[in-house]
C-alpha cells in the first residue's frame, strides 16, 4: 500500500538523516579542532537542520508524536552555544599559548636562576590564564584544556615537582 510505501521510505530517510547528521556532528568536531569556528558552527547547524527535518518527517508520515532525537537536538543547541563562547576567545587563548611558548623557550635559555624563577612564575600565570578561559568557553572535558593541563604537568615535572605534575 501507498501508506507502507511512505512509512517505509520515511524510516530509510531517517536511518540516512541520521547518518548525515552524525557526520556534519564529526566535520563541527574537527573544524572546532583546528580554529575553523565558522565551518564547526555551519556544520553544527547542518546537523540540527538535519536531525528537526526527520523529526518533522517522522510527526508528518509516521505519526510518531515522540522526540526521541529531542536529545540531539538539544546536544546540537549546547554545542552551538559553546562554538559561539570558544569562538569569542580563541583569539585571546591563542595569543596567551604563544605567549606562554616564548616564555618557555627564554626560561631554557635563562641562566639566572632568579630570573629563571621569575619566568616559571609567568609561565604558570599565564597557562593558568588560558586554562581558565579555555574551561569557561570550551567546557572542563574538552581536549584542549587537557592538552593546557598536559602543558603544566609537563613544566612541573621539568622542574621535578613531582607531586605537583600529577595533580
Amino acid at each position: 500500500t501507498i501508506a507502507s510505501m511512505q512509512t517505509q521510505l520515511c524510516q530509510a530517510w531517517v536511518e540516512v538523516a541520521s547518518e548525515i547528521a552524525e557526520i556534519r556532528t564529526t566535520m563541527a568536531i574537527l573544524s572546532e579542532r583546528t580554529g575553523d569556528y565558522e565551518s564547526a558552527i555551519k556544520s553544527c547547524e547542518e546537523a540540527r537542520i538535519v536531525y528537526q527535518s526527520y523529526a518533522n518527517l517522522k510527526r508528518k508520515v509516521m505519526m510518531d508524536n515522540k522526540d526521541d532525537n529531542d536529545n540531539q537536538l538539544e546536544q546540537m543547541e549546547h554545542m552551538l552555544e559553546r562554538l559561539a563562547l570558544a569562538k569569542a576567545s580563541y583569539s585571546d587563548r591563542k595569543l596567551l599559548h604563544q605567549e606562554a611558548v616564548h616564555v618557555k623557550r627564554r626560561i631554557s635559555s635563562e641562566v639566572d636562576p632568579d630570573v629563571k624563577e621569575e619566568l616559571y612564575d609567568q609561565l604558570f600565570n599565564l597557562l593558568a590564564t588560558v586554562l581558565e578561559l579555555e574551561q569557561d568557553s570550551l567546557g572542563k572535558i574538552h581536549p584542549q584544556v587537557a592538552d593546557t593541563i598536559a602543558i603544566i604537568a609537563q613544566v612541573h615535572a621539568d622542574r621535578d615537582e613531582l607531586e605537583d605534575a600529577l595533580e
